[in-house]
């Protein structure tokens, strides 16, 4: 059947595909199972599982001893997993990687792409690792499970991680699903896929706000009542805590240890900038030395910076400025602005934590008027008072927290 289908001209081909969808009675079709992020050390490994036989079943990749597919961004809380449960089991599972300062997979063979919606001061995430339980791909229930995988990404992208554009890197036979679903548009040309065995792939990147939700309303009216429309709260259940930023760490002392030294070598192939950033990641939760690679890594090069999408202002000679912070540390913010104030000025940055005003002095020390890397234009500021109510913020924006 797929293959008749791509000799369909393509309108023809997207009207098809989104025909087969149907929101009726989702409610109840989507009884039994539940969509969340990946919390528990049982939940990652099933997730990494999954996705690792499912590359392997299609040559993405060899079957390594572990069983698992993992990597740096596993390590970092850039990267969030979600998993589609049934009856306790992993049955689906999706990645979610935020532009950070590694960077996104993709940007191996497409950092020219990315760079483009940089550029334009988009925050990307990129959807990565799709993969469905072999038992219930080709059936009607696995089509489920994939549809609603994607209407949590949607839905966490948007609210949790304050995302302006999805990039996806997958085979052009899986082109004609997100481009008829979801408006994904290509970037580039297709080429061979050093992060999946040199197969075939393409760009592809989707606008939240223009390419799914208003699109949708015309073009897709079954999936935007799917993915707009329809709560399914008793299956998608989303983070409770600090949705001011837009970061959820997961990973306790013990599973990075289980995961990146028992279980695979991966630390031990690392780069010491990335057991820098690594440590940094976590230094706040818990203390990671009794890894005894990390006793070795002071992670004093920078400190971690807790993305954000928080709404804010500084005050500077007797007027406000409003901003958003892009992210943030126990002791500095950056912020993007509509007016740039010259590094060295003194100000006050009005922010909101835990529906409370605070005041906290800073110091403009870094300026930039265009976008560079995976920073928009704005300020960089340095605090100049410890804030007690921040520092607990970003402890808290730890799903599994475990303070040692």
């Amino acid at each position: 059947m797929k293959n008749i289908l791509r000799l369909l001209p393509m309108q023809i081909r997207d009207h098809i595909y989104r025909k087969q969808v149907s929101s009726q009675n989702i409610e109840e079709r989507a009884q039994g199972i539940e969509v969340k992020l990946a919390t528990t050390q049982s939940e990652l490994e099933s997730a990494y599982r999954l996705l690792h036989d499912t590359y392997v079943g299609q040559g993405l990749m060899d079957s390594v001893p572990s069983g698992l597919r993992i990597n740096i961004y596993s390590a970092l809380p850039y990267t969030s997993v979600v998993v589609a449960k049934i009856a306790g089991q992993v049955v689906g599972t999706v990645s979610l990687i935020k532009d950070s300062p590694i960077g996104l997979p993709s940007d191996k063979d497409y950092q020219t792409e990315n760079n483009l919606y940089r550029q334009k001061n988009q925050r990307l995430v990129e959807v990565s690792a799709l993969a469905v339980h072999n038992s219930f791909r080709k059936n009607k229930r696995g089509g489920l499970v994939s549809l609603l995988l994607m209407r949590y990404l949607f839905e966490y992208t948007d609210k949790y991680m304050g995302a302006d554009m999805l990039a996806a890197v997958v085979h052009p036979r899986a082109q004609d699903f997100y481009r008829a679903l979801f408006n994904f548009k290509q970037n580039g040309e297709i080429i061979k896929y050093k992060f999946v065995k040199e197969a075939l792939a393409m760009h592809l990147t989707t606008r939240l706000k223009e390419d799914v939700y208003e699109w949708t309303k015309s073009h897709a009216k079954n999936i935007h009542h799917l993915f707009i429309e329809t709560q399914l709260q008793q299956v998608m259940i989303l983070p409770k805590r600090c949705s001011s930023l837009s970061l959820h760490p997961v990973m306790t002392a013990e599973m990075l240890k289980y995961f990146f030294l028992e279980k695979t070598n991966l630390l031990n192939t690392l780069s010491r900038y990335e057991l820098e950033l690594i440590k940094s990641a976590y230094e706040l939760h818990f203390s990671i030395n009794f890894i005894e690679l990390f006793r070795f890594v002071k992670g004093q090069r920078f400190g971690f910076r807790y993305q954000s999408n928080q709404r804010c202002a500084i005050s500077v000679d007797g007027r406000s400025i409003l901003g958003k912070m892009f992210d943030l540390s126990t002791t500095g913010v950056f912020l993007q602005v509509d007016e740039i104030i010259k590094s060295g000025t003194f100000v006050n940055l009005q922010l909101i934590i835990n529906d409370k005003p605070h005041s906290i002095p800073a110091q403009v020390v870094r300026v930039r008027s265009s976008s560079q890397g995976n920073y928009p234009a704005g300020i960089g500021l340095k605090l100049l008072q410890s804030s007690d109510s921040l520092t607990s913020m970003l402890k808290d924006s730890h799903l599994n927290r475990a303070v040692a």
